[in-house]
């Protein structure tokens, strides 16, 4: 299998075209006309309304021989009817809104799956692919820079500590260090070169500065024949996992990368019976959140 090249990668993307965005089809055919108005309906009943209750107060009136039944029929007819249009009109406006934040919903959803089939999706995906190309060409290569520094210094630390153990104490030609201080030394586990640092023997009695200066040059003195082993089976060991995660994140983001280039080929040249139902669709809708917006303005 070929390696990867994140550079062939993007001259393929570059290769793969945007979609045309997806739109409703010109206006509707057919004009839209509001809805009839709960007062339009009210309108129509009121003259014969008037007319009964004239009815009822000549017939009244001719029973009881008062004319006064008839402004007091009037009046009774009037506000009844005026609080029954204004209840209808509220309920029929409050019903309209709710029809029009509907058809607002239903179009939005419309649109913002035309976007993702059109160029927003394309556009979105290619995005996504450049901040994962980021991450494999910058990010990780970084992570696993630090990984594999911070493993080598454990590893050399640990390779130096048992190469400066062959230096014993025992054996140190340093002026002022005799066989009563080597034995101090020992009793506080200071054998050999690889136990020397300032902190474990500065505060030891006899020790003052111009000794412990001496015993930390004898120290540096051994350290200078050493030499890191890369090749260390416990070396390469550690290595492999501290870089075994970022490997596979790298390996990850190929498999991410490539999907997504197949991705981009869809997104490109989407199936055009798909695209048919999303314009009829998007043409309905639009028409009837158009007859929303008119009926709601003129309830």
């Amino acid at each position: 299998m070929a390696a990867f090249s994140l550079d062939a990668y993007w001259r393929d993307v570059e290769t793969v075209r945007p979609p045309e965005p997806v739109y409703a089809s010109c206006g509707p055919e057919q004009p839209i006309l509001p809805a009839e108005s709960p007062s339009s309906r009210v309108g129509r009943i009121v003259p014969w309304v008037w007319v009964g209750i004239g009815a009822v107060g000549i017939v009244l009136a001719i029973a009881g021989g008062q004319l006064l039944w008839i402004p007091l029929l009037a009046a009774g007819g009037f506000g009844f009817w005026t609080l029954v249009g204004s209840r209808a009109h509220e309920r029929e406006a409050a019903m309209r809104l709710a029809r029009l934040d509907e058809a607002r919903r239903a179009h939005l959803a419309l649109v913002e799956r035309a976007d993702t089939l059109g160029p927003g999706g394309f556009f979105a995906l290619r995005k996504r692919l450049a901040s994962l190309s980021e991450e494999y060409q910058v990010k990780v290569p970084g992570q696993e820079r630090q990984a594999g520094q911070a493993c080598e210094r454990k590893a050399r630390e640990r390779q130096l500590r048992t190469y400066l153990a062959r230096y014993r104490v025992d054996d140190a030609k340093v002026a002022g260090l005799g066989p009563a201080r080597k034995a101090t030394l020992a009793s506080h586990g200071i054998r050999s070169a690889a136990d020397i640092r300032r902190s474990s023997i500065e505060d030891l009695p006899g020790f003052g500065p111009s000794l412990c200066g001496a015993l930390l040059n004898w120290r540096e003195a051994c350290a200078q024949g050493f030499q890191f082993d890369p090749t260390d089976v416990t070396f390469l060991g550690e290595l492999n996992t501290a870089l075994a995660p970022h490997r596979r994140r790298r390996n990850e983001i190929e498999r991410e990368l490539v999907a997504g280039l197949e991705g981009l080929r869809r997104l490109s040249s989407p199936p055009r019976d798909q695209t048919q139902l999303l314009i009829r669709a998007l043409t309905d809708s639009s028409r009837e959140l158009a007859q929303a917006h008119l009926d709601a303005a003129t309830a």
